[in-house]
């Protein structure tokens, strides 16, 4: 209420209001701060009003006030200077940071910093960039006075997602270590997950008006100043292990007198990032005495330790980790799984503490407990299962499976998944699962876990073959979960429902029972009747019905009906479709990551012989479903599993894997669980299909799966298609090559360059470092004023990344456009074009190569128009270091007014860039991001 009297009585009285010259200022003053303290509230109420009348003049006396033995008058004066004298803060923020792979005790590399300055209570919103990204960051200040209370958000990809710890006291100088987090690359494909990161801690100091010299410094310099000052008297264990891996802060100082147990062990930690003998041989003596029962150590400095020791390798660490799994907290289990895949990397350290490290982490305690879902877990369970033997898994395993894939215990989700997938990698392995764990496993046949279940299973069938028994348990589970009320358990099922349909391993009584829950389903299952209808048709024929339009309960109870009639005059011979003896194919299919920098990485290459409209049914180690079926469709295509058109004898590029994923996410100390990182993954991975005719003879003499096929082979089959006298396969070739960057397609392309010139070819060429057919890619480039083709844009998007100076200049043209010349059709490709240059700036290693006076002036000028703002802005960020307030703009949760307060950053980009360009003729320096 105060402040709020005071607002207004600034904006009723200004400061600049005239003084009434009859009285002695300073006398008036003097009394007007006496009756702050008054009895009377009008008389205080009328102080503080002439106080703010007197403005500037008032200052010193109030600042003399601050000391007063009267608390109201103390409270008044704070309000009153804060309003009239605000003093000048500035909040440091640093993220301390790897370059490579994260390593929890090796010296951070990267450390980037921002100042945000402050006259008053405020929320500003600015960006951090690193190497990897630009991280924008949220600093709101309040308080009139130390300590202030500072709140330090960081905004998502997403802008309605913010992250951070809760608002904490800081007095000036003081460090605060904010929190810590890994930004984490996680890939599944092929059944196993992969994992690197980037590890992190962000740290943020507070100043007080600060003196010239300080405000002068680098902020990060700053920080590291504070730190150095403040740690030896620090009781924060965040701190001390924050100077174990950041280098400028100097050697390791002893810990303050009468330090907590968890500051000595977090210096303990710090040291051996310092590689100091003396720490090892303390811990490992600490180490030793808790599990001897000599000494013991308490579970929140277990949490801290455990993580340090795995990644020292300190004697008896593995055997800490057993006892103590479940007590860690989320963050250190992240840690923790990092540091022990780190390990398992050593074959000697895998043979001696694979099998423990399993029994800890499936123990009784920590099953409820961890974080299952987390990916550096993920990792570390794909990791196992390539280093610890099939028998050591079957051992763990035995009398834990009922536990683990129990559904009414924490962390399911994430935990079930895990050991269905190692149970699919041992069925894949030949390993015989007991009947017990099959039952199990098929009583998860109703849930969501449905489909990994069921691969399980049927992994298990192909090798060695399941019961009647655990057959008849999947049927009735799937009519559960076919009624089931969860719209992604019932979804999940009836994609079980339609794999089983469609596999021929089933006794006729069992297909039976599957088709008769079908038709239930019909009649009890209001959501699911025309999915169940669709699987009958598909199984055993349309059933004659007369045509309706208006499907209501009537009708399906007659279709019902029609099934349960149907099935019963139906033989067992005649349950499964009848197929016809289609023609002999060899599949070729070779599995490839790409990334758009330039690798391309082949993963896996399988060659099998198959019959058309036979099931080739082919479980991955993670218990999803890689079965391959060829069907036939119009004229001379074919569907390879409901997917990819295929064509005889012509390759085919495309994205056969839709399960394999790349995620950028991050993982923190402040938030349980995990936040996008990126809006988008770039890296794709896509599958090379080619099918080849066989005759009979042939195909019996190479069914099924070869084992012979190389990548040479693949990469002859690819030339051989340059050299094809089909011109559509010859089509396919060349885009395929360009996908993949062959370099050995280079000399066959410049041959066909020379029969038939084309811009495919020309495109071809310029990947692989050819330029002849530069001048007919620029030439189509000109029809994307008239016309946008994709041609034209894969043109110019590969001109752009290889710097192509005559094609930056069109488009810097395009951009320099006023409104009225601008055309819609040109318009939508100015995004493409813009992130084309964004990447090639990144990679471009000679500032010099890059026109940036006029690349500047175009995107300041392109801030005019709200389909390239959002581009354009970021982009000059980058380029110039300067911030306009840009991320301010999204915590305004208007739209109207959002959009109003970026058009004035466009203007003070403009007026910016016209006062840069009167001041100086000197060129702008280049500082970008260089991975992005």
């Amino acid at each position: 209420m105060l402040t709020t009297i005071l607002s207004l009585a600034l904006l009723i009285f200004p400061v600049d209001a005239p003084l009434d010259v009859d009285d002695p200022l300073a006398s008036d003053i003097s009394t007007w701060i006496e009756n702050l303290g008054a009895e009377d509230w009008s008389l205080r109420e009328e102080a503080a009003r002439k106080l703010l009348d007197a403005g500037p003049d008032a200052i010193d006396a109030l600042r003399s006030a601050l000391q007063d033995p009267d608390p109201e008058v103390r409270a008044r004066v704070k309000e009153m200077l804060s309003l009239l004298a605000p003093p000048i803060l500035i909040v440091d923020v640093v993220r301390v940071g790897n370059l490579s792979d994260s390593s929890q005790l090796s010296a951070r590399q990267e450390v980037v910093a921002t100042a945000v300055r402050f006259t008053r209570s405020d929320l500003i919103q600015t960006s951090v960039t690193s190497t990897s990204e630009e991280r924008r960051i949220q600093v709101e200040v309040r308080g009139s006075e130390a300590p202030y209370s500072v709140e330090i958000l960081f905004p998502g990809v997403n802008s309605t997602i913010v992250s951070g710890p809760p608002a904490r006291g800081l007095d000036p100088g003081i460090p605060w270590v904010i929190l810590s987090e890994e930004r984490i690359t996680m890939e599944q494909a092929q059944g196993k997950t992969s994992t690197r990161g980037e590890l992190a801690s962000w740290v943020a100091v507070l100043h007080h008006n600060p003196e010239p010299a300080l405000e002068k410094l680098d902020p990060a310099l700053r920080v590291a100043q504070a730190i150095r000052h403040h740690l030896p008297r620090s009781d924060d264990p965040h701190l001390w292990l924050l100077a174990g891996v950041w280098p400028q802060l100097g050697p390791i100082p002893d810990a303050p007198e009468g330090a907590t147990a968890r500051v000595r062990d977090a210096r303990l930690v710090s040291l051996l990032g310092h590689q100091d003998a003396s720490a090892v041989q303390e811990l490992t003596s600490m180490v030793a005495r808790h599990l001897d029962g000599i000494e013991s150590i308490s579970t929140d400095r277990i949490d801290v330790l455990i993580p340090a020791l795995l990644e020292a390798n300190i004697d008896r660490s593995i055997e800490l980790l057993s006892r103590h799994c479940g007590d860690l907290s989320p963050w250190r289990q992240h840690l923790s799984w990092h540091s022990l895949e780190r390990n398992l990397g050593d074959p000697e350290f895998a043979s001696a503490h694979g099998k423990t490290v399993l029994q800890a982490i499936m123990a009784p305690e920590a099953l409820p407990v961890l974080r299952w879902t987390n990916s550096r877990l993920a990792s570390l369970w794909s990791t196992l299962q390539r280093h610890v033997p099939t028998e050591q898994w079957m051992e763990v395993l035995q009398g834990r499976v009922k536990d683990a894939l129990g559904q009414d215990m924490n962390q399911s989700t994430g935990r079930i998944p895990l050991i269905l997938g190692t149970m699919a990698f041992l069925s894949n392995r030949s390993e015989l699962l007991p009947p017990e764990w099959q039952t199990q496993v098929a009583e998860l046949i109703g849930t969501r876990h449905s489909e990994i279940a069921l691969g399980v299973l049927a992994s298990q069938q192909q090798e060695h073959g399941v019961s009647e028994e655990i057959w008849a348990i999947v049927c009735g589970e799937m009519g559960k979960g076919l009624a089931s009320t969860d719209t992604t358990t019932s979804f999940r099922v009836r994609k079980s429902v339609a794999r089983l349909i469609d596999c021929t391993f089933l006794s006729p009584g069992m297909r039976r029972i599957l088709l008769e829950v079908l038709v239930d389903t019909i009649e009890e299952v209001a959501s699911q009747r025309s999915s169940a209808d669709q699987l009958l048709t598909k199984s055993l024929g349309a059933a004659t019905t007369k045509p309706i339009r208006t499907r209501d309960p009537t009708y399906w109870n007659g279709r019902a009906k029609l099934w349960k009639k149907k099935l019963e005059d139906l033989p067992d011979d005649q349950l499964y479709p009848a197929i016809e003896a289609g023609e002999w194919v060899r599949l070729t299919l070779a599995d490839y990551r790409i990334d758009p920098e330039g690798t391309t990485e082949p993963l896996r290459l399988q060659r099998l012989v198959l019959q058309i409209g036979h099931r080739f049914l082919a479980i991955g180690d993670n218990g999803e479903d890689e079965s391959i079926l060829i069907v036939s469709t119009h004229g001379n295509t074919y569907r390879l599993s409901g997917s990819i058109l295929v064509v005889e004898n012509r390759p085919v590029l495309a994205r056969l894997r839709p399960r394999w994923r790349r995620w950028i996410h991050r993982i923190s100390s402040a938030r349980l669980g995990p936040e996008s990182a990126q809006a988008r993954s770039l890296v794709t991975y896509q599958t090379l299909a080619l099918m080849e005719p066989l005759d009979a003879n042939q195909a019996q003499q190479g069914q099924g799966l070869e084992t012979d096929p190389g990548w040479d082979d693949i990469e002859a089959l690819l030339l051989d298609g340059l050299n094809s006298a089909e011109q559509t396969t010859r089509r396919s070739t060349i885009d395929i090559v360009t996908t993949l960057k062959l370099v050995s397609a280079r000399e066959p392309l410049i041959k066909l360059w020379k029969d038939d010139p084309t811009p495919s070819i020309a495109r071809a060429l310029l990947v692989l470092g050819d330029t002849r057919g530069r001048y007919m890619l620029f030439e189509s480039i000109k029809q994307l004023e008239r016309r946008a083709t994709r041609d034209a844009q894969q043109a110019m998007e590969q001109l752009l990344l290889h710097g192509d100076r005559e094609t930056m200049e069109l488009v810097l043209s395009w951009l320099e456009r006023l409104p009225t010349k601008r055309t819609r059709i040109l318009e939508n490709q100015l995004p493409i074009a813009m992130r084309s240059i964004e990447s090639w700036i990144s990679k471009q290693q000679d500032p010099a190569e890059i026109p940036m006076e006029r690349l500047i002036g175009a995107l300041v000028q392109r801030c005019d128009t709200q389909q390239l703002r959002g581009t354009s802005i970021p982009l000059l960020r980058r380029l110039t270091g300067q911030d306009m307030g840009w991320w301010n703009t999204f915590s305004i949760t208007d739209t109207k007014e959002r959009l109003q307060a970026q058009e004035e950053i466009a203007e003070r980009w403009s007026a910016w860039w016209q006062r840069t360009r009167e001041r100086s003729q000197d060129p702008v320096k280049l500082n970008p991001p260089r991975d992005r």
